[in-house]
């Protein structure tokens, strides 16, 4: 698969649009060619040969033109990230745990609770008990360089937390394991006694676990 083809094949006239101004963000000549190496695979698709646009941007310099496509795959990660970041909670607050990292590292630790504190607001308001989890262990870790935090509290919050994950994970084990054996199951449409047989099947076997 031509991963560099799928995302760029993928991109509505929106994301297109973002992606040429994120791109454009610096004056360089040579971060035009991202975008004059983006222009052609859009417009001849799959098949677009690369001997053609390597040789017009850079020649014969084959690691030149690997470096421009290497270049061109993270930017339109990057750009699908910032535009969507938005509306995907999960990655709006785990953006706020990656800043909270960055801070950590530089020895800033109050602004690295601040951004976990934000990231915990967030997750609970959606109940995002995974993202909450990996939330509390960061903070509990920042607690050895921040006496202000209440540890015991964190350890309370883990704790009530893990409960609701873990019963949650076991909810989407039984709802994996109950869609799957209507979809094998023949004729399942055509016979609601049979789906109701698997479902108690399902339920039975998953408590003797």
């Amino acid at each position: 698969m031509n991963i560099l083809f799928e995302i760029i094949n993928s991109l509505n006239k929106e994301e297109s649009r973002f992606y040429k101004l994120f791109a454009g963000r610096t004056n360089s000549s040579d971060a035009r060619k991202d975008i004059l190496l983006f222009d052609f695979i859009k417009q001849n698709g799959e098949e677009y040969d690369e001997q053609i646009i390597s040789k017009e941007l850079y020649q014969y310099n084959k690691n030149s033109f690997y470096q421009l496509k290497n270049r061109l795959y993270k930017d339109l990660n990057k750009s699908m990230m910032l535009q969507h970041m938005g509306k995907e909670k999960d990655i709006f607050i785990l953006h706020f745990v990656l800043l909270s990292r960055v801070y950590k590292r530089k020895g800033k630790a109050e602004l690295s609770f601040h951004y976990l504190k934000k990231a915990e607001k967030e997750a609970e308001n959606i109940e995002a008990f995974e993202l909450l989890s990996i939330i509390y262990s960061e903070i509990l870790t920042l607690s050895y360089d921040m006496v202000s935090v209440n540890v015991e509290e964190y350890i309370a919050k883990k704790k009530n937390n893990n409960e609701r994950l873990n019963w949650e994970q076991e909810m989407d084990l039984l709802l994996a394991a109950v869609l799957y054996k209507i979809k094998i199951a023949q004729n399942f449409s055509k016979n609601e006694e049979s789906v109701n047989k698997i479902l108690q099947k399902t339920l039975d076997n998953f408590s003797e676990n």
